[in-house]
């Protein structure tokens, strides 16, 4: 009896010790689930990474490019990422902001997706789907045009 009473605690034992050190798998879908409730995005391209300064945008409703923007933050998280932000994107639901992920593909090693939620960065793996329409619509992107303050005052 008492061989068997040790082989059962042995047993729990390893179980808990296994289950504590492997962690759960999060994912952006749990994360954020009104992700898939994007009905259009701006996409803003710093001019020069991590400077927000200087930039150019594209509002975009393109159903294609906003379903595979939301697979790749759907997915597994994966480690922070040490790489300049080449950019943004506004995320919108009934013409409302409520993301913003932040983006980044100066070579083939640093490609990325990342937002905040609850003061925590999370980052997620650029697809090369997305990253050819990010290209693709930055040539298509304007610099933002100041309006003129004496045309509004004499109105």
């Amino acid at each position: 009896m008492k061989k068997i009473l040790s082989i059962f605690a042995a047993v729990i034992i390893i179980a808990v010790v296994a289950c504590k050190s492997k962690p759960a798998v999060v994912t952006g879908e749990q994360l954020m689930p009104d992700m898939k409730l994007t009905d259009s995005v701006e996409l803003i391209y710093f001019k020069q990474p991590e400077n927000q300064r200087w930039y150019t945008y594209l509002p975009l409703t393109d159903k294609g490019f906003i379903d595979a923007l939301v697979n790749d933050v759907s997915g597994p998280v994966q480690e922070e990422t040490k790489c300049p932000k080449d950019g943004k994107i506004y995320c919108f639901k009934n013409g409302q902001v409520f993301n913003t992920i932040f983006f980044g593909y100066p070579d083939d090693k640093c490609n990325f997706l990342r937002y905040i939620k609850n003061g925590v960065v999370y980052h997620f793996p650029l697809s090369a789907t997305v990253k050819k329409k990010l290209n693709e619509y930055k040539q298509l992107a304007k610099e933002p045009v100041a309006s003129d303050s004496t045309e509004q005052s004499e109105n």
